[in-house]
C-alpha cells in the first residue's frame, strides 16, 4: 500500500490541532490505500455529510467512508473529513472502531477504510411499543436483560473514558454525536464507538487539573433527544456533557438504559440553539434506554424538552428493578449541574464494580 502522509490532506480547520500538535499527539499510523484496490461498492448508509459503502480491500470485507457528492464541493466539509481521518488514525482502543487504511480518490478527495460492523445499537435495541407488533417487541426485550445493558454500558464508558482522559496527553477528544446509530457491534459482539465526524479535540488548560473548565464550541453537534441541557441552551460545556447523553435515552420502561448509553443523538434536525449536544448527558440517556427498554423524553417536542428538561430538573425515574448503585449513577449523570456529574473514569469504575452483572 502507498504511504499516506499528513501533507496529503487539505488544510485542517482553524479549530483543529496544528500540524505540530498532531505530531505531539502521535504518529499517523493508518496505512495508505489505493482506490483501484477496492472492489465494487454497495451503499450501507449515509448521513448529512458522508456515505458508507461495503467493499473489500486485499480480499477482506471493510466499510468505506467518503464524502457525499453534495458535500464534495465545500472546502469546510473536506477539511472536517480530513480532521476525522487525522483523529481516527491516532486512536487505539478496542471499543473505538478501527481504521484500516486511508487514501485519496483519483479526483483528490480523501476516503477512509474501517472495520465492517455486524450491526448498530440502534438496530439491536427494542423498537417502541407503537412501532412494531407486540410479540416482536416482547421477543426483542427478552434479548436485552439488564446484564447485557450493563456490559455494553461498561464498554461504552471505557471508550469515552479513553477519549476524554487517555487518548492524548494534554488533550480531550469530545465525540459530540453520541447516539445508538453511532454505536456499533462487531461480528464478535464487541461494542465500538464510531463516526467522529463532529468530534472536537480539546487542549486541556494548564490550570484545569480538576477538569471543570467550560467552553463554547460551535457547530451543529448532535440530536436534541441526546443533548445535555447546557448544550441545548447554547451554554458553555465540557466533556461531562457527554455523560448526560450516556445516561439518558427514552422514557419508555423497557429498554431506555441500553439505547441511551449507545445512541444519545437520535434527532438531528433541530433549531440552531439546540445543536450543541452534551456527550456525557447523552451517554446516560443510552444507559436508561438499554436498561429500561424505553426512550427517555419520548413524546416531547422541542419546546417541552427545553422547558421541562433543560430549564428545570424533570427526569424519568429509574426502573424499580435496578440495583441502587445503578439508579444512583443514572441520577448523577442526569444532574442539571455539569460540575456534579461524574466523569467517565468514575462511571467506568462504578460499572466495573457491579460484579453480579459481569
Amino acid at each position: 500500500s502507498e504511504s499516506l502522509a499528513m501533507s496529503s490532506f487539505a488544510p485542517l480547520p482553524t479549530c483543529a490541532p496544528t500540524p505540530s500538535e498532531w505530531q505531539r499527539m502521535g504518529a499517523f499510523h493508518t496505512p495508505g490505500a489505493r482506490w483501484a484496490d477496492l472492489t465494487a461498492l454497495s451503499l450501507l448508509g449515509q448521513g448529512e455529510f458522508c456515505a458508507v459503502y461495503a467493499t473489500e480491500l486485499d480480499g477482506k470485507p471493510i466499510a468505506l467512508k467518503v464524502l457525499r457528492k453534495t458535500m464534495q464541493k465545500f472546502a469546510r466539509s473536506i477539511s472536517d473529513f480530513n480532521l476525522e481521518i487525522q483523529l481516527m488514525s491516532r486512536l487505539n482502543h478496542p471499543n473505538v472502531v478501527r481504521p484500516l487504511a486511508a487514501g485519496l480518490h483519483p479526483c483528490g478527495l480523501p476516503f477512509l477504510c474501517l472495520e465492517r460492523l455486524a450491526t448498530t445499537l440502534a438496530d439491536e435495541l427494542p423498537k417502541p411499543v407503537d412501532a412494531v407488533p407486540f410479540w416482536k417487541r416482547i421477543s426483542a426485550v427478552r434479548r436485552w436483560p439488564l446484564k447485557r445493558a450493563i456490559n455494553y454500558a461498561k464498554e461504552l464508558a471505557a471508550a469515552l473514558a479513553y477519549c476524554h482522559h487517555h487518548a492524548f496527553d494534554g488533550y480531550r477528544v469530545l465525540h459530540r454525536d453520541l447516539k445508538p446509530k453511532n454505536i456499533g457491534i462487531t461480528q464478535s459482539g464487541r461494542l465500538v464507538l464510531f463516526d467522529f465526524g463532529l468530534a472536537a479535540v480539546w487542549k486541556v488548560g494548564d490550570d484545569d487539573e480538576a477538569g471543570k473548565e467550560k467552553r463554547r464550541l460551535t457547530g451543529e453537534t448532535g440530536s436534541l433527544r441526546y443533548m445535555a441541557p447546557e448544550m441545548a441552551l447554547n451554554h458553555p460545556y465540557n466533556h461531562k456533557s457527554e455523560v448526560f447523553s450516556f445516561g439518558r435515552y427514552e422514557l419508555r420502561p423497557i429498554w431506555p438504559l441500553c439505547h441511551a448509553v449507545l445512541f444519545p443523538m437520535h434527532y438531528r434536525h433541530v433549531s440552531p440553539q439546540l445543536h450543541h449536544v452534551s456527550p456525557l448527558l447523552s451517554t446516560r440517556s443510552i444507559l436508561y434506554e438499554m436498561g429500561s427498554h424505553k426512550r427517555p423524553f419520548a413524546g416531547m417536542d422541542e419546546d417541552m424538552y427545553l422547558n421541562e428538561i433543560c430549564s428545570s430538573s424533570k427526569r424519568p425515574d429509574p426502573p424499580k428493578s435496578w440495583p441502587d448503585e445503578l439508579a444512583q449513577l443514572l441520577r448523577r449523570c442526569w444532574d442539571a449541574d455539569l460540575d456534579l456529574r461524574p466523569d467517565f473514569l468514575e462511571v467506568q469504575d462504578i460499572l466495573n464494580k457491579m460484579v453480579e452483572f459481569s
